[in-house]
């Protein structure tokens, strides 16, 4: 069962197929969905996945909207989920809202948490993720620093798991990933083990099968039952010989051997291949996952895309440069102010497809609710896509599974097996004691008794 200890917005624990699926195919144990943003990706002023600082651009109003247009190159730069620039500017204009109002320029100047110069993501794909410290004087006040393993550890880490299964050794022991521990002995999966148990069966088939025939020989050269030669202790030992011969057909039975290879056997390389396939298929979706989608910074670059598209439409486009001259022919001067020129100016932004408002671009609060819906569409892939493959994988397992157990329980409810065999084995001897002794008491109550009786006559 996942973990719901930390169930609460934007990211939360619950519902967490991939989780489940990673833990029962592997024994690795993802970090709780809900735990690996919080305290470990936060900026300034409670903002996800980025730390932001908003300040006055001085910048000469006649170029502004040039200078606008230079600095949103991070657009460009950072395409589809190639995030190549992580330190940006996202410029808007800031003022009163009416046709003929005076605005000035600012700017939000964000560095997206979780990589640095040693990473190449978030670019794209598998990354065991890092850490920066805290106190750096370039580093606005509040900001704690930010982890990005536990992230790693539960997006790339159960991908990587299942990968082990696929290649040499085949095997999860002693397997880890980025700040997680080993997975525990007594969890990790080994997929050559159904090969070793596979093999287990094929010998003892043949054992069987091979025995069977043997016996029969000698029963064939001892002749029939009630054969002329035969007294009492022959007999015996031809029943003996009979008796084995029946167990081992039994044995035989129970245990068919299919050309070279044992029933069960070949149900259990059956059952292997088919939880293969199943975890070829979930690692397959996680890696197209991993790369397009894993990475949150990729999430948030696609609601700043969608955010500068609506400060391009409504803030910026609204505003022009306004030349005031002062001063005669020689000696004049001229200056220039920005002003609002089109109806619909605002420092407001939407969610797309009328989500409601983030906020106001100059409120800390605007951006934390951009960081938060970063990591709630980062969380809706993890259960779309992610959960969807893992809930798809457990089908497939299960399926396998009970094939194989119909198999298998078919040579512990047969009348005869060597457990039972042993049982009843133990059960006679016992009985044979206890009739013996019971015997021995008889005969030894009958010798008093006829001591008595003879003492009694003379």
């Amino acid at each position: 069962m996942t973990d719901t200890s930390n169930d609460k917005a934007p990211a939360y624990s619950s519902n967490d197929t991939w989780s489940d699926a990673v833990s029962l195919l592997t024994g690795y144990k993802v970090p709780p969905r809900g735990s690996v943003f919080k305290d470990k990706l936060y900026g300034n002023d409670d903002i996800p996945l980025m730390k932001l600082e908003i300040s006055d651009w001085d910048v000469e109003p006649d170029l502004a909207e040039l200078d606008a247009i230079n600095a949103m190159s991070w657009r460009t730069q950072n395409s589809g989920w190639r995030i190549e620039n992580t330190d940006f500017v996202v410029p808007f204009f800031n003022g009163p809202s009416s046709v003929g109002s005076t605005v000035h320029m600012k700017k939000a100047r964000i560095t997206l948490l979780g990589t640095d110069a040693n990473h190449d993501v978030p670019a794209g794909g598998v990354d065991p993720g890092g850490t920066f410290g805290a106190g750096s004087s370039l580093m606005p006040d509040g900001f704690k620093g930010w982890d990005s393993t536990y992230l790693s550890s539960y997006s790339y880490g159960g991908g990587m798991a299942l990968e082990a299964l696929l290649n040499e050794p085949y095997s999860t022991f002693d397997f880890s990933w980025g700040n997680s521990s080993p997975v525990d002995v007594m969890q990790a999966v080994d997929l050559t083990g159904f090969d070793r148990v596979a093999s287990a069966y094929d010998r003892a088939a043949r054992f069987f099968y091979l025995s069977r025939a043997t016996i029969q020989n000698w029963e064939d050269e001892l002749g029939a039952e009630d054969a002329a030669w035969r007294g009492q202790a022959a007999g015996v030992f031809w029943d003996i010989i009979h008796q084995l011969g029946v167990t081992y057909q039994n044995y035989s039975d129970t245990l068919p051997l299919e050309f070279v290879f044992s029933k069960a056997g070949d149900e259990l390389r059956r059952a292997k291949q088919g939880i293969n396939n199943a975890i070829s298929a979930l690692h397959g979706t996680w890696s197209t996952w991993a790369l397009y989608e894993g990475n949150p910074l990729r999430w948030l670059h696609d609601i700043l895309l969608e955010v500068t598209d609506e400060i391009w439409d409504n803030n910026l486009v609204k505003v022009r440069a306004k030349a005031d001259s002062y001063g005669g022919y020689y000696g004049g001067s001229t200056t220039w102010s920005n002003v609002v020129a089109k109806d619909g100016f605002t420092t407001t932004v939407n969610r797309k497809n009328g989500g409601g408002p983030y906020g106001d671009l100059n409120n800390m609060t605007t951006w934390k609710a951009i960081g938060d819906e970063a990591i709630s569409r980062w969380q809706e892939s993890v259960k779309d896509t992610l959960g969807t493959g893992g809930s798809k994988a457990l089908d497939a397992v299960h399926n396998s599974w009970i094939d194989l157990t119909k198999t298998l329980q078919k040579l512990t409810t047969q009348s005869v097996s060597l457990q039972s065999d042993y049982q009843a084995d133990k059960a006679q001897a016992e009985q044979d004691k206890a009739d013996k002794a019971a015997a021995d008491a008889a005969a030894a109550a009958a010798a008093a008794q006829d001591k008595a009786d003879k003492a009694a006559a003379d």
